[in-house]
């Protein structure tokens, strides 16, 4: 999983400061992933 401020374009490679943060455990991933969507599920709600 890969997530951060990076869009992948030659700016953000060769000018701006970017951060990139790569979650290389399967399961550190998942909670991230569960999390992610409870807190958007919630934002949706109102």
């Amino acid at each position: 999983m890969l997530l951060g401020s990076y869009n992948f374009s030659e700016n953000a490679d060769r000018s701006n400061d970017e951060n990139l943060l790569i979650i290389d455990d399967p399961g550190l991933a998942k909670r991230y992933l569960d999390e992610f969507y409870r807190v958007r599920e919630a934002a949706r709600r109102g």
